[in-house]
């Protein structure tokens, strides 16, 4: 709005379209949250057709229903995308992050969806504590402070800020050498770097699926025994259950991009580039973190895993590329 881009409803009239809609209130339509969702979801941007997702009840009355997304009709490459898939994917997985934004502040903080408990695998919450005259930020784990069966893993924002900072600086500076691999691996058939990569990855899935599913069961017997409440053990069902389903669909996602691969209608993308463009950073931003972490798991204040988006892809080509060197006689 601030930018004087138009919104639907004033492009289509100036375009010359007969379009009126329920949702001006105005004399001059405003961009709203509802607006920017449906665009940010709508697949059709990057060259799928997608139909089907309504259906009347009966022909003899006008009202429909949706239908389940597993029904709809699509079609990919029926015309010129306007959106990369890999942004409209990176995007997905971002909207289904549960984020929220401090009421005092009009973005999200730099790590929020992003920092996990070792131990249930919930998210962890930013809290802050005031002591005198000095106001202090740490996290803990979710599933604890609804007094689920978990710890707290409390841990100070500042020190796991600066960790991840650490571990995205210490990628950059293994920049040089992972172009020298790729130099190498140029002659080498990068599907098959690509598919070994989606493999280990979608086995890590399916570990984490079976593992939600553990504990979903071991919290449905703490609720027959009555060592939880109902109200308790149906938030931390729900919670699992979410989690659940968003792993699931990570690993279809995986599954669909690995049988692309294998029918070649996609090759492997390096993520080189990505990493390049944050050659100078020096403090931990929003973007760093979206464009290069998967996700950040606290098991206690020492003991912090970082994840990034393209460890697997990297150490899968130094595999693949020691054994090519070692398999023509060279050093490895």
């Amino acid at each position: 709005n601030e930018m004087g881009v138009q919104p639907p409803y004033d492009y289509k009239r100036k375009s010359g379209l007969n379009y009126d809609c329920g949702f001006r209130s105005k004399d001059h339509a405003q961009w709203c949250p509802e607006s920017v969702m449906r665009i940010l979801k709508n697949e059709m941007y990057t060259g799928k057709m997608v139909q089907g997702k309504r259906r009347k009840i009966n022909y003899k009355v006008r009202k429909s229903v949706m239908i389940d997304k597993d029904s709809w009709m699509c079609v990919d490459g029926t015309h010129d995308p306007i959106i990369p898939k890999e942004k409209f994917d990176a995007v997905q997985e971002l909207l289904s992050r549960d984020t929220r934004i401090a009421p005092s502040n009009e973005t999200v903080y730099s790590l929020c969806g992003y920092i996990k408990c070792g131990n249930c695998g919930q998210n962890m919450i930013r809290r802050s504590v005031t002591r005198g005259r000095s106001k202090y930020f740490y996290y803990h784990c979710s599933t604890y402070k609804t007094k689920g069966d978990c710890s707290s893993h409390i841990v100070n924002c500042q020190k796991i800020e600066l960790a991840v900072l650490d571990a995205i600086q210490r990628q950059i500076c293994l920049l040089d050498k992972i172009e020298e691999i790729i130099k190498l691996s140029e002659e080498q058939p990068g599907e098959q770097i690509a598919v070994q990569t989606l493999n280990r990855q979608m086995e890590k899935l399916m570990k984490d699926i079976e593992y939600y599913g553990c504990l979903k069961a071991k919290l449905y017997k703490d609720w027959v025994d009555g060592v939880v409440s109902k109200s308790d053990y149906l938030d931390l069902n729900g919670r699992f259950e979410r989690s659940r389903k968003s792993v699931e669909e990570t690993y279809n996602k995986l599954n669909e991009k690995k049988k692309q691969i294998l029918s070649g209608r996609i090759r492997f993308q390096p993520w080189v580039e990505q990493l390049k463009s944050f050659r100078n950073i020096t403090e931990l931003t929003r973007a760093a973190v979206v464009a290069l972490l998967d996700k950040v798991v606290v098991y206690d204040s020492s003991h912090i895993e970082i994840s990034f988006l393209f460890q697997d892809e990297m150490h899968e080509l130094m595999k693949y590329t020691n054994v090519q060197v070692l398999e023509n006689g060279g050093a490895g």
